[in-house]
């Protein structure tokens, strides 16, 4: 195999690696201090806990669904990936969560 195949070679095989790197998804940083532990949960009370108050507990929400009637739906995880799931009604108040 002369020189310049391998050059060749060696080109086309880094061209392909950073293609694969460009398409991969983004990783979930979730810091590892984030557990949702029993007593954050016991804290979330339907009708009188504030989507403030929420905030400050668990902190940003990893993603919102905001609904043109004014209700949010707030979705978090932990670091051992257990979902959290608040639904706010127009008001901010809690109206439903699910932890699994």
């Amino acid at each position: 195999m002369t020189q310049y195949v391998r050059v060749k070679r060696f080109i086309v095989y880094a061209m392909a690696a950073v293609f694969l790197a460009a398409c991969a998804p983004e990783r979930l940083y979730i810091p590892v201090k984030d557990a949702i532990t029993v007593e954050q949960l016991a804290a979330i009370k339907k009708g009188t806990t504030h989507k403030d108050d929420i905030e400050k507990i668990f902190g940003t929400p990893l993603d919102k669904l905001v609904f043109p009637n004014g209700r949010e739906t707030w979705f978090y995880k932990d670091f051992n990936m257990k979902p959290l799931w608040i639904e706010f009604d127009a008001g901010g108040m809690v109206k439903k969560f699910n932890a699994d």
